[in-house]
C-alpha cells in the first residue's frame, strides 16, 4: 500500500528518528533507516541525507515593505498626474 504522506510529516517523523538514527550503531541505522524508507518513500542516498541532518528551525519570513517617506509623496503625486 502506498500512500503519500505530506512534507511535514516527513519532515515531522524524521525528526523524531534523527536522535535515535545517529546514536545508533550500524545494524541498527540499517533497521531504522529500511523503517524510514518504507513509511516515507524516500530513496536510500535521500533518506541518509535527511537522518544525519542536523535539526533547522524554520526562520520565520518577513515580508519587505516600501517605506514611503513623507518628503517624496508629493513629488511622487506630481509625477503621476
Amino acid at each position: 500500500m502506498h500512500t503519500k504522506m505530506t512534507h511535514a510529516s516527513r519532515a515531522e517523523l524524521a525528526n523524531a528518528i534523527r536522535r535515535r538514527y545517529q546514536s545508533a550503531l550500524a545494524k541498527e541505522k540499517r533497521k531504522i533507516l529500511d523503517e524510514f524508507i518504507a513509511t516515507t518513500g524516500y530513496h536510500k542516498k535521500s533518506a541518509i541525507r535527511v537522518l544525519n541532518a542536523e535539526v533547522r528551525t524554520k526562520a520565520r519570513q518577513t515580508r519587505n515593505r516600501r517605506l514611503e517617506l513623507p518628503r517624496f509623496r508629493g513629488q511622487v503625486s506630481v509625477l503621476v498626474s
